[in-house]
């Protein structure tokens, strides 16, 4: 059985048993500056649109007479 006492890292990182992960403590000026980042990624992504493609294959679930469509006679 090992008796050793946790390290002074392990202690001052809030480790907990042999297994235990490292929980990372973020600051709020880091958290608020990563918050602003994927505010901004997400800006430009929602900026770009929907591709022609997907506008062609979404009007085609919507019609009626396409191939395959529940309202289409057997």
């Amino acid at each position: 059985m090992d008796m050793r006492k946790p390290s002074l890292q392990r202690k001052s990182m809030g480790l907990h048993g042999p297994e235990a992960k490292p929980v990372a403590k973020l600051g709020n000026e880091v958290k608020a500056k990563i918050g602003h980042q994927l505010r901004l990624m997400y800006d430009e992504i929602v900026d770009q649109g929907v591709p022609a493609r997907f506008v062609e294959i979404l009007r085609s679930l919507d019609d009626p007479n396409h191939e395959g469509s529940k309202n289409e006679p057997p």
